[in-house]
């Protein structure tokens, strides 16, 4: 692997590779073609896989629901599809019927009037269903319409969960916390996760590291934003300073050294 790209060790695979930012597949019968920086393009003609352009994606598919698309914008060859088309930020609908209104920047609305989804304020999400379980967010806060919802209207940037018995968690900043005792997951610390089923696989982070509380779990403690597999024959990665290496030499899971590496 070479700086940014991506190789897999099963030459007949149809994981791709990425060179300097492009991807290509070593399996010459696969629908990705090699790849221009950081453009995308489909060896299958008929396929629906995208082509991006300096930052625009087109479909090989003249039948595809994709059009050529302008910088950062996307639309919907099909103009009865609920594919979305963005401008400057904002994602629209192609299809009047679609349950998506146009946006606002940064802002998602629904077309429909019984949508569950409000019309959104800047960066904001809201429920149009009183009961429903969708969220709400108000300057990077989430918030459930729904009083019997899992989810606490949160504080700045934090998540918290209406019901104390539920395991969604509650973060506090950039924490996470479960309001559930029982809960697999651990009362959080700044950017930790923390698992509080000792006999559970969930991860425990510190310092940008996750570690597992079951020693039986194939995911090995780790070291600052490196991940390990406690399992040597097991397709889990591993990560060394940004590194991700496979403990599996027959596994065709990647390998990835940061800035270098090897197939």
């Amino acid at each position: 692997m070479e700086v940014g790209c991506w190789r897999s060790r099963n030459p007949t695979g149809s994981i791709l590779q990425m060179e300097v930012g492009c991807w290509r597949s070593h399996n010459p019968m696969s629908s990705i073609l090699p790849t221009e920086v950081g453009c995308w393009r489909s060896r299958n003609p008929t396929g629906s896989i995208l082509q991006m352009e300096v930052g625009c994606w087109r479909s090989h598919n003249p039948m595809s629901s994709i059009l050529p698309t302008e910088v950062g914008c996307w639309r919907s060859r099909n103009p009865t599809g609920s594919i979305l088309q963005m401008e400057v930020g904002c994602w629209r609908s192609h299809n009047p019927m679609s349950s998506i209104l146009p946006t606002e920047v940064g802002c998602w609305r629904s077309r429909n009037p019984m949508s569950s989804i409000l019309p959104t304020e800047v960066g904001c999400w809201r429920s149009r269903n009183p009961t429903g379980s969708i969220l709400q967010m108000e300057v990077g806060c989430w918030r459930s319409h729904n009083p019997m919802s899992s989810i606490l209207p949160t504080q700045v940037g934090c998540w918290r969960s209406r019901n104390p018995m539920g395991s969604i968690l509650q973060m506090e900043v950039g924490c996470w916390r479960s309001h559930n005792p029982m809960s697999s997951i651990l009362p959080t610390e700044v950017g930790c996760w923390r698992s509080r089923n000792p006999t559970g696989s969930i991860l425990q982070m510190e310092v940008g590291c996750w570690r597992s509380h079951n020693p039986m779990s194939s995911i090995l403690p780790t070291e600052v934003g490196c991940w390990r597999s406690r399992n040597p024959t097991g397709s889990i990665l591993q990560m060394e300073v940004g590194c991700w290496r496979s403990r599996n030499p027959t596994g065709s899971i990647l390998q990835w050294r940061l800035a270098a590496g090897k197939s």
